[in-house]
């Protein structure tokens, strides 16, 4: 495990003070096949994080729910589904298959559900992790897709937070106090 993930994992674990969270200097998706023992070869590759982007500008402050797309949808209309109202979103866009991320159309169809059941309506803020296992061009139809269901509203959302699929990582404490803020570029966490 690496330092800037077990760092954030001992933190939320324990109770900690988690604070601001500062965007990882570097991060990788390559999977090096664990069950090969291709892990024991060789380090992955890590590439520089170019650190967060702003979908919506703007502040928001308030408890933290989420999860991973696909997960988070299997609950909707279930007991077990938190109302998002006046929370901060987050969102973890997972792989398809091993080193590959959801199939795009996958993505666009789980959105709208969600959007289809009000969340984007209710949320005071969103954070989307890092996207996995796309190329450059895969990326920027996400993240465009996703700007399609944030189009005009009145809260901030954050592109690439070192959360899902990806590594380095934080550990989001569901429930936790967050705030983030365009204006000075930040992501805080408070227990």
């Amino acid at each position: 495990m690496l330092d800037f993930t077990l760092n954030h994992f001992v933190k939320t674990l324990f109770g900690r003070e988690i604070g601001p969270v500062t965007p990882s200097e570097f991060y990788t998706d390559e999977l090096l096949d664990w069950t090969q023992k291709l892990d024991l070869s060789r380090p992955r590759a890590m590439n520089i994080n170019k650190g967060y982007e702003w979908a919506n500008s703007g502040y928001a402050q308030g408890k933290i729910i989420g999860g991973c797309l696909g997960s988070l949808n299997h609950l909707l209309g279930t007991r077990y589904w938190i109302d998002p109202t006046n929370m901060i979103f987050f969102l973890d866009i997972p792989e398809s298959e091993p080193g590959r991320g959801m199939k795009i159309p996958d993505v666009d169809a789980y959105l709208t559900d969600l959007d289809n059941c009000g969340v984007f309506n209710v949320i005071s803020g969103l954070i989307v992790g890092r996207l996995y296992g796309y190329t450059e061009e895969e990326n920027h139809q996400v993240k465009s897709i996703i700007r399609r269901f944030i189009s005009g509203k009145p809260y901030p959302v954050l592109f690439d937070a070192d959360l899902g699929h990806t590594d380095l990582m934080i550990t989001i404490p569901y429930m936790a106090e967050v705030e983030i803020n365009s204006a000075n570029n930040s992501f805080s966490i408070h227990n």
